[in-house]
């Protein structure tokens, strides 16, 4: 018999607690239209990005439906994420954030950048973002930095930022970025119901990489 992961077990968990507590404690995942790109791609709530089932017209004067699909979200030095959108054969980055914001708050105001509440790149959950100056942006950093002096080697989720809990690949690029977190984020990327238990399952992530089953 098939030993269940620790996943396995973790899904289990909290399939418990959301048949005790309703449907009501269930978000789904939303789809807009990207501003600017509104025939041609979508964004969710979570910061996932895909093209829309389309007809395009060839070269040849050929019509031909073109099926949607998921894009690939790629991350910055800085650990901020963007996907790659094409128009006339010419590429155009596209930070997920400030896109996520755009579709489902508003578009920016001049001089406005879009910010982090956690301070985790990766969480590009619209609850997570907010427009603000940037000067917000520094009084925001300053403050954390003066409150969480006693984690500055800790994850927002209170994980220990070293080996082997670190992307070496981020961290050649002098980004100190945590695994577990990384890992939880991707998981719950398709399972936007999930999103309320982020901490505990980054947390059972981080247990494994510490263990060494991950």
């Amino acid at each position: 018999m098939t030993q269940p992961t620790r996943q396995d077990i973790i899904d289990a968990q909290l399939a418990r607690q959301w048949a005790e507590t309703g449907d009501s404690a269930v978000r789904l995942e939303q789809w807009q239209p990207i501003p600017g790109w509104e025939d041609s791609h979508e964004i969710s709530s979570t910061g996932r990005v895909r093209t829309k089932t389309r007809r395009v017209v060839a070269k040849n004067g050929v019509s031909r439906q073109v099926r949607g699909k998921e894009l690939v979200v790629s991350s910055r030095p800085n650990g901020y994420q963007f996907v790659a959108l094409w128009r006339d054969n010419k590429p155009h980055q596209i930070s997920i954030h400030r896109a996520v914001l755009s579709a489902f708050d508003r578009l920016p105001n001049q001089g406005e950048v879009g910010m982090h509440l956690d301070d985790d790149p990766t969480n590009n959950s619209i609850e997570n973002l907010r427009w603000g100056t940037t000067s917000d942006n520094v009084r925001d950093c300053s403050a954390k930095r003066r409150h969480n002096k006693s984690r500055n080697d800790h994850c927002p989720q209170g994980h220990a930022l070293a080996a082997p809990n670190l992307d070496p690949y981020q961290l050649n690029r002098g980004v100190r970025m945590c695994v577990a977190c990384q890992k939880a984020h991707r998981y719950i990327r398709r399972r936007p119901h999930l999103k309320p238990e982020l901490k505990r399952i980054s947390d059972g992530y981080f247990d494994a990489i510490a263990g060494g089953e991950a």
